[in-house]
């Protein structure tokens, strides 16, 4: 049976949180920050988001999604102004810094298809509107994805489109932090257009992000 989240008291979150699987520890880490669990002094349960978080093996197994972690990221630093919550808090520092590394650690959760990707993403001016109930631009939906078969895959192109394509230069070697999201093109006049089958070289797999 479910417990009564709502109803619960600061020691029955507590005991859940010892036992709390990765993905429900993502959901919850602003409701544990607002009653205290999740403090700058509590140094044993910054250890243990720490653990569960930030260690590889975790995130295969709880099939979570660079994009489940990126969400949880924004979700936290805004302090409850994005998603769902109608409840506020402070963010503490060490459990951004978490999240950032988990960010870059999901990246190995994707298994490699051994195919040939065409990913093209969508860099009109729309890109960066808001996904509602998630946190997070199009924009940075867009990237996370290419970053994802950059990572996993051997044989990929990834390029920005408008109304023609253009080289972004995601790669590998790229971290989420550190990679420079697609700037939109300026908007054309009219609907423009495109041959999403040109350039096609081998392709086994196409993929397009857009808004």
């Amino acid at each position: 049976m479910a417990a009564p989240v709502g109803k619960m008291n600061k020691l029955a979150w507590q005991l859940l949180f010892q036992e709390m699987p990765i993905g429900a520890m993502l959901r919850n880490l602003g409701s544990l920050t607002e009653l205290g669990l999740l403090r700058t002094d509590e140094n044993a349960n910054l250890l243990q988001v720490e653990v569960v978080l930030n260690r590889r093996e975790h995130l295969p197994k709880g099939r979570i999604h660079p994009i489940d972690v990126l969400k949880a990221l924004k979700t936290y630093e805004s302090g409850g102004t994005l998603g769902r919550s109608k409840k506020t808090w402070n963010q503490v520092p060490r459990i951004v810094d978490i999240l950032e590394k988990a960010v870059e650690l999901s990246f190995d959760v994707v298994q490699p298809t051994g195919k040939v990707f065409m990913h093209a993403v969508d860099v009109s001016g729309s890109i960066g509107n808001l996904v509602a109930d998630m946190g997070l631009t199009c924009c940075e939906i867009a990237t996370t994805m290419a970053l994802v078969t950059a990572k996993a895959e051997k044989n990929y192109m990834i390029r920005g489109f408008a109304t023609e394509f253009r080289e972004l230069e995601i790669t590998a070697k790229d971290s989420f932090s550190s990679l420079p999201h697609p700037k939109p093109l300026p908007k054309a006049s009219g609907r423009g257009g495109f041959g999403f089958r040109q350039n096609r070289g081998g392709v086994t797999r196409r993929v397009m992000v857009s808004e």
